[in-house]
């Protein structure tokens, strides 16, 4: 976040310190609310906070920042940064789930064989494709089959996402 904001005490701070078992660390967690996203006139209003763990010896253990829609105070800021630090996990697993799941889908099993278990139609499916966990997880297979089309499960997965305090 640009320096004009942090010397016009705009940017709020609020520093916690915490054990977590090992040794202590110093959260230190700054926000504002309503600053463009852009340098321009018409730029989207974002509300953004930052959060920087350091240790005893003032070494930088973490350190992200996040944009978003939802008013950040003093009472959310912490529940905020948690969050966005839960859902980069989530994006980041999935990333490498759907990753390694395109390396094993080049190894072995025919295409005509794969592609008719996932669709019913004779169309070539790789096993990296959306298909593959409805074959594979009985327990997604089941939370799909809940859902009246694959479009509509897939939204309502992504609208609770954005609500879920993580």
């Amino acid at each position: 976040m640009g320096g004009d904001f942090t010397r016009t005490g705009e940017v709020q701070v609020l520093e916690k310190i915490s054990w977590n078992g090992k040794q202590r660390l110093t959260e230190r967690y700054r926000y504002i609310n309503q600053v463009p996203l852009r340098d321009s006139d018409d730029a989207l209003l974002v509300n953004w906070c930052e959060v920087t763990i350091t240790n005893a010896k003032q070494e930088l253990v973490y350190r992200n920042a996040w944009a978003t829609s939802h008013t950040i105070d003093e009472y959310n800021v912490v529940q905020t940064v948690a969050a966005g630090r839960a859902r980069w996990k989530v994006e980041n697993e999935n990333n490498n789930v759907l990753k390694n799941m395109a390396i094993i889908s080049t190894i072995t099993l025919p295409r005509q064989t794969v592609s008719v278990q996932f669709s019913g139609h004779p169309q070539p499916v790789g096993l990296s494709s959306p298909y593959a966990l409805e074959w594979l997880d009985e327990a997604y297979r089941a939370v799909r089959n809940s859902a009246p089309s694959r479009r509509t499960f897939f939204e309502n997965l992504r609208t609770l996402l954005q609500f879920i305090p993580f």
